[in-house]
């Protein structure tokens, strides 16, 4: 679940640059009854939203999640990690460190049969998984390559792409974005 706080970081981040909700709307491309909605704490954000929220607000992803998160930390002892699930999403996302200008380390937990996302995703950068327990499926465009522990991949991201848990365990999978999809805003 999203940090509960996430709405009303939104909705501080969104006055101090004295804006309404309808021109944060605008500028992040959603609808202005879902940024109240989200605002009031109503709804989670999808990832997708939340990153299109946060590149409006001009502030990281990270940010909106956790309004204690020190993202110029380099040191992220077992614990002190944000971690995430947003209602809608069945996927935990610990983030291993923050802070890097062009690289992003994440954990993820993917319960059997879930998907990192529901559509193939493409956006700029690149990533790079390392399967640590469980069996996956990566779809790179029409491509599927089945990934089991100590197994690992990279591509460029404009690829659509997918990652699904086809196994009847918790797959954990460690994720690199370049650049960071939560991490600093550059």
């Amino acid at each position: 679940m999203a940090n509960q706080n996430t709405g009303e970081i939104i909705r501080e981040l969104r006055k101090r640059k004295g804006m309404t909700i309808a021109n944060l709307a605008s500028r992040a491309g959603l609808s202005t009854s879902l940024i109240s909605q989200i605002e009031r704490g109503e709804t989670d954000p999808s990832i997708a939203s939340l990153k299109r929220i946060a590149d409006a607000l001009e502030v990281s992803t990270a940010t909106l999640l956790s309004d204690t998160e020190d993202v110029s930390s380099t040191v992220r002892p077992a614990g002190t990690r944000m971690c995430y699930r947003l209602q809608s999403w069945n996927v935990e996302r610990e983030i291993l460190g923050t802070g890097m200008k062009s690289l992003e380390l994440t954990l993820i937990t993917l319960p059997p049969g879930e998907k990192l996302a529901d559509l193939m995703m493409t956006h700029s950068g690149e990533e790079a998984i390392f399967v640590l327990e469980g069996d996956v499926i990566l779809k790179l465009d029409s491509e599927k390559y089945q990934l089991g522990p100590e197994d690992s991949a990279q591509w460029e991201s404009h690829i659509p792409h997918m990652l699904e848990n086809c196994g009847q365990s918790h797959a954990r999978i460690i994720m690199a974005d370049s650049p960071p999809f939560f991490g600093v805003k550059i």
